[in-house]
């Protein structure tokens, strides 16, 4: 029997990133299949999980461009239209996976390739935060709404088990989505794989002093989303200082997320509370740095408003690092009594909370020795038992594979009449053009692309997004030609900042990079460059850093693949100046080197 696995995420996005690495070490475990890994993500682990009896697939070239056309179609959710994932190149994955022969998939994330490959599937759901949480734009600006209810909506239906974390995120799933409960499956986050590597206390005493910490401080490793809540956090260490005379510094690391604005206006308050000297943010940090700051706080402070459960309580736990977290529903099924919990929205219990912690040793030790109980009660071990008995579950019973993925690219019942709205005209053009790709008549899919264009109501910016969303795809195709044409065309697009257009350069070069065209590449990406310095933009690549240090290792690609090796190394240098991890620019540059 065959199992397959979408490794799809990458590390700038923190705890999920961690709990999948930690969901395949557990897989090890369960032996009795054959596990093939399909990752189509830079920052997959190869050398950690090949030689093991899995077989690894690398998506990466095929289906990084698949990564943008969903980034196009999900802007245009917010111009009415409600389904447009029906583009995302489930025809190209259907036939990968069938080339294989896999008989089950499993999903370490939610992703629209699930129910749209036709082949049966396990998939993970970390929370329904957008039914539950509206109110955060994170979960429902700009078309996240549409997406997220969207895809589960889809991959509930189709699943043949959801993976949750816990019973009150059971709860959700089956209420929202009537779904059978003997399909959802409770699976609780374990401790993540990487604490058990531990560290000397040479290391760690080396990484405090490289970040010129102080002796006592809390931690929060979070990415800059409203959620996390890290305003209410600097109000309540800045009234912990103003009532109890106390100053307490806090660590936070972690992804900007600029799209949101988070990040500024965090700092903008540290500035005005005059607070500088007690807030310090490192970025994104290693493994071992991790550790040893979780180790060595007073506390780890999550004052989040999204659950029901998280990651950092566990890695505190096995850390002995002491928690205090939000009192939000469900918390209490992962923390028992090893966290002191807090009412996210109330500054001054948040600081009551850190205060007490921060004064009583005793405390401190309690929450440390509780917290090393709860991760003895569920281990490794547990998890990968628990997983195995899911997929042999599925296994037993698969369904028809015909089913899933006819319903998938179904054929709309009836042509829009020209009375009908924009939104639906178009909508209904994009889903025959899917279907007609499905049935392989591209002359008609490509008949029903342009009838969409061609509905005069449509705003520029759809116009733009679906152009560019159409160059991914023939880019993908390697119709380079027709690609080339589309991207030109977006660009040609008046009203478009550039903030938008600086992906088409990017698309652009990794498609000229792809031909061989260096010339063309260097050009694109080096306008790219200077996009990035000029302009503030959204999160498609998540944080601003990560977009610029790629766009520089593309530029020490193209300068290798011309024999030009010392601007080759430059480039690849800046690359690890802003993404330190970045193992392809390493060894890229390792290999210059030995030949200068």
């Amino acid at each position: 029997m065959n199992i397959g696995i979408y490794f799809n995420t990458e590390k700038y996005v923190g705890g999920v990133y961690q709990y999948i690495l930690t969901f395949l070490d557990c897989l090890r475990e369960c032996d009795k299949y054959n596990y093939f890994v399909f990752y189509a993500s830079e920052d997959f682990p190869v050398t950690k999980y090949h030689g093991n009896g899995w077989k690894l697939i690398d998506l990466n070239h095929e289906v990084y461009v698949k990564s943008n056309v969903t980034y196009y179609l999900n802007q245009i959710c917010k111009f009415g239209i409600i389904n447009p994932h029906k583009i995302i190149l489930n025809r190209f994955l259907h036939k990968k996976f069938k080339e294989y022969e896999i008989d089950l998939m499993i999903y370490l994330t939610p992703a629209v390739d699930s129910f749209g490959t036709g082949i049966p599937y396990i998939m993970t759901i970390f929370d329904l935060q957008h039914r539950l949480q509206p109110n955060f734009l994170e979960v429902s600006a700009d078309g996240i709404w549409e997406e997220r209810e969207y895809l589960y909506k889809n991959a509930t239906k189709h699943a043949s088990a959801i993976i949750v974390d816990s019973e009150i995120g059971k709860e959700d799933v089956i209420n929202f989505y009537q779904i059978p409960q003997e399909r959802v499956k409770v699976l609780p986050y374990v401790s993540p794989t990487y604490i058990l590597n531990g560290i000397s206390e040479v290391d760690k005493r080396d990484i405090i002093r490289k970040f010129n910490l102080p002796e006592h401080f809390i931690f929060y490793p979070a990415q800059f989303w409203p959620h996390k809540n890290h305003i209410n956090l600097v109000k309540a260490l800045h009234l912990i200082k103003m009532k109890w005379g106390e100053v307490i510094s806090a660590v936070f690391v972690g992804s900007r997320q600029e799209r949101w604005g988070e990040f500024d206006r965090v700092m903008n308050l540290v500035r005005d509370l005059k607070m500088e000297n007690e807030i310090k943010y490192l970025g994104f940090v290693s493994e071992k740095e991790m550790i040893a700051l979780y180790s060595t706080a007073i506390a780890l402070v999550m004052p989040t408003f999204f659950g029901p459960t998280n990651i950092p309580p566990l890695e505190a736990f096995s850390l002995g690092c002491p928690v205090i977290t939000s009192n939000i529903r469900g918390i209490r099924e992962q923390t028992g009594d090893a966290a002191v919990l807090v009412d996210p929205r109330n500054i001054e219990e948040i600081a009551r909370a850190i205060y007490q912690v921060y004064i009583d040793i005793d405390l401190r030790k309690t929450l440390i020795e509780n917290g090393y109980k709860i991760i003895k009660n569920w281990t490794q071990k547990d998890f990968s038992l628990k997983l195995g008995s899911i997929i042999d579950g599925c296994i037993s019973e698969l369904p028809n594979v015909d089913n899933i993925y006819q319903e998938s690219i179904s054929l709309p019942k009836e042509i829009a009449n020209e009375k009908a709205l924009w939104q639906v005209k178009f909508q209904v053009h994009i889903d025959l053009w899917n279907y007609y790709l499905s049935e392989g008549k591209d002359s008609q899919a490509e008949k029903s692309f342009k009838e969409a264009l061609s509905i005069t109501e449509i705003p520029e910016q759809v116009r733009f997004y679906v152009l560019v969303a159409f160059g991914n795809y023939y880019s993908i195709q390697k119709r380079y030609k027709e690609a080339e044409e589309k991207f030109n065309r977006a660009l040609s697009v008046e009203g478009i900042p550039d903030s938008e257009k600086v992906f088409v350069h990017y698309d652009l070069g990794s498609m000229y990079e792809r031909k061989g065209d260096y010339k063309k590449a260097k050009d694109k990406f080096e306008t790219v460059i200077d996009l990035v310095k000029k302009w503030r933009w959204g999160m498609l690549f998540g944080d601003r850093k990560i977009f610029e240090g790629r766009t520089h290792f593309h530029l020490g690609i193209i300068y290798q693949g011309m024999g030009e090796k010392e601007k080759a190394a430059e480039e690849f240098k800046q690359c690890l100046n802003l993404i330190p991890d970045h193992r392809k620019a390493r060894e890229n540059l390792k290999v210059i080197q030995m030949d200068l």
